[in-house]
C-alpha cells in the first residue's frame, strides 16, 4: 500500500469520527445508506421498508455525502447507531 493512500485512510478516518461527533451534537443519533446509495443520518431510528430507509417525517433526517461510511450499506439490517465509543 502506497503512502498516498494510508494517508488518504487515516485523513476520512479522522473526517468521519468528527462528522459523527458533530452529528451525535446535535441529536442525531443512526445513520443509514439508502438502496440507490444515498447517505443520511437520522435523529430517530428508521424503520427499514422494501425500497427505503423510513423516518417518519423528513425533518429527522440530515443528508450526507455517500462517499463517507462506506461500511454502512443498503443491505444491512440494522441502521448504523452512533455510538458514546464513536465521538470520543
Amino acid at each position: 500500500m502506497d503512502i498516498q493512500k494510508i494517508i488518504n485512510i487515516a485523513v476520512t478516518s479522522e473526517y468521519e469520527r468528527l462528522l459523527k461527533r458533530m452529528l451525535s451534537d446535535n441529536g442525531f443519533r443512526y445513520i443509514v445508506r439508502g438502496k440507490y446509495n444515498c447517505l443520511f443520518a437520522c435523529k430517530i431510528k428508521p424503520t427499514k421498508l422494501l425500497s427505503a430507509w423510513d423516518t417518519g417525517t423528513i425533518d429527522n433526517i440530515f443528508y450526507l455525502d455517500p462517499s463517507l461510511f462506506l461500511y454502512i450499506r443498503w443491505e444491512d439490517y440494522e441502521p448504523y447507531e452512533i455510538r458514546e465509543r464513536d465521538v470520543s
